[in-house]
């Protein structure tokens, strides 16, 4: 039970109840976590799987009501040992989280993911989105020329240690970022030491819990209205279809 951190942000936002950029620094640091875990995965003689997943972004990342972070949606993930190539110009992926080389249609590594991870850091330090109303060629054509705002240069009020670390994250050459999601974790925690910014589990998911209340609320009474209709005897067309997710259910 939870809702993915893009969903959060959405919410947030429309109900004036902040996100914190210390939520969100320990929330992409969880990520991170997860991250490293899965690119270090190997083989059951320990040959290493080589897992990128190539979709790492605020939709991808999923925050439960108890305040623990998961990683979801490896549908479009990348082994060594995949036997299916993405072909030739066919690009995988959300543009506005995508790395310059799989922009440019190059063999992606784990750093490819660590640079998604470096944009979700940008976006929540600067509180705007790195790409606004621009068309998915423009996005692509800024990726491949390196055209990418510090984010210091869009809010000067960033710690300066922070805004190396995002910067590192995303830089243009791989060679030049963290070279594993955990250095990148690693970094971060450091800083959100430093500077006193750690959240707990407790505080995130009471947050969250908070700002979905009415949905849950409204999940447990179709839940509980299902039940009974099912225990009554109903049909399945008769019972109505639960979307714990956003709007207010349909039915069947």
């Amino acid at each position: 039970e939870g809702r993915c951190l893009d969903h959060v942000r959405r919410r947030s936002k429309a109900t004036g109840q902040t996100l914190t950029p210390a939520m969100q620094l320990n929330i992409i640091a969880e990520m991170l976590a997860g991250l490293d875990h899965a690119h270090r995965l190997a083989d059951f003689d320990g040959t290493p799987l080589n897992i990128v997943h190539r979709d790492v972004s605020p939709q991808n990342v999923f925050v439960t009501f108890s305040g623990h972070v998961k990683l979801l949606d490896f549908g479009i993930a990348k082994a060594s040992d995949s036997s299916h190539d993405t072909r030739v110009g066919i690009l995988k992926g959300k543009v506005a989280y995508m790395s310059p080389e799989q922009a440019r249609g190059q063999k992606v590594d784990a750093r490819a993911d660590v640079f998604s991870a470096g944009v979700m850091l940008w976006e929540a330090i600067t509180g705007r989105r790195l790409w606004n109303n621009q068309r998915d060629d423009e996005k692509l054509w800024a990726l491949v020329a390196g055209d990418l705002p510090r984010a210091s240069s869009v809010n000067p009020s960033i710690p300066a240690e922070l805004d190396q670390i995002c910067a590192r994250a995303m830089a243009w050459n791989r060679d030049e970022r963290y070279q594993s999601a955990g250095d990148f974790q690693r970094a971060l925690e450091r800083y959100v030491a430093s500077s006193g910014q750690a959240v707990s589990p407790g505080d995130l998911g009471g947050y969250i819990s908070v700002l979905f209340r009415e949905d849950r609320a409204r999940a447990s009474s179709l839940i509980e209205a299902y039940v009974a209709k099912a225990r009554a005897g109903a049909t399945r067309d008769d019972l109505p279809v639960i979307d714990v997710s956003m709007r207010t259910p349909g039915t069947r």
